[in-house]
């Protein structure tokens, strides 16, 4: 049984459930995006599953097939609609009365790349969407291991919430993996759209953060990029799990390869490396 206010939803290509606190989170520590174990693999590797053990569980779905899991986090302030991101890509709608998030909650989604070598591969992504307050950071630390790629979050309408960017980044750096890749997300850019039009936000909001101000940041610190949403419209939400998904994708396959490379280099030895760290690599093929 979900734990929380919110009853879990299954919905469309997406999955979203409220999972319990005290979850084993070693069943979601899986390195960046594996692939499912068949005849004919190195090493024959099978991933753990993502799935925290209290999560709900449905009848599988014979459209639910994928070649590929990827861990994501999102992680931000509270109130800069963490939340209401991860219903818009998995539900399609908005969270019109959001409440604050316990703990973590987790959405799950299938994407497929369109262009490339990898053309047709289905990737499910598995999202844990983190609390922003402080009193949960212990809890939520631990999902960052394993992790791919963060979506770290801030409100375009609170330039505090873009200066927290920093400490939240540092404690991905502390405890998530050593090659994880991280993107800047800008949210709520329905406040702007609003101030185009001549129109006042809900509450009187106003953009506090510039967009040369955010991707200077994101340069300076290395990130994977910058991009501005609105989960209310649904506008950049698409593009921002779709660029981190495309980002994560080429760098696994690219640390996949270096991999086989060193086991064909050293044939032979009793205990070959199953290490996936230490390569890089450009842009994949486009997601969705």
């Amino acid at each position: 049984m979900a734990h929380g206010r919110r009853a879990p939803r299954w919905t469309g290509d997406g999955t979203r459930a409220r999972c319990r606190l005290g979850a084993s989170h070693e069943q979601a520590a899986t390195h960046l995006a594996w692939p499912i174990s068949r005849p004919g693999n190195a090493a024959h590797l099978t991933p753990p599953l993502l799935t925290a053990p209290s999560c709900p569980t449905r009848a599988a779905d014979p459209l639910d097939t994928h070649t590929q899991i990827q861990k994501q986090v999102l992680i931000g302030d509270a109130a800069c609609g963490k939340s209401s991101l991860l219903v818009r890509l998995t539900d399609n709608r908005f969270l019109t009365n959001s409440e604050p998030t316990i703990g973590v909650e987790f959405g799950s989604r299938i994407v497929e790349i369109n262009e490339g070598d990898d053309r047709g591969k289905r990737i499910k992504l598995q999202i844990w969407d983190t609390a922003g307050q402080e009193s949960f950071r212990a809890i939520t630390r631990s999902y960052y291991r394993g992790a791919g790629g963060a979506l770290l979050v801030f409100s375009l309408t609170s330039h505090a919430s873009f200066a927290h960017c920093a400490g939240w980044l540092a404690d991905l750096r502390a405890w998530g993996e050593d090659d994880l890749l991280v993107l800047l997300v800008g949210n709520k850019g329905d406040v702007l759209a609003a101030a185009d039009e001549g129109g006042e936000a809900a509450g009187g909001e106003r953009r506090e953060v510039e967009r040369d101000e955010a991707e200077k940041w994101a340069r300076d610190e290395g990130l994977a990029g910058y991009v501005e949403t609105s989960a209310k419209s649904g506008a950049g939400v698409e593009e921002a799990f779709n660029t981190l998904t495309r980002l994560v994708h080429a760098r696994s396959q690219a640390s996949l390869a270096a991999n086989r490379a060193r086991k064909t280099g050293s044939a032979g030895s009793a205990l070959p490396s199953i290490t996936l760290a230490g390569a890089t690599s450009a842009v994949g093929g486009k997601c969705c």
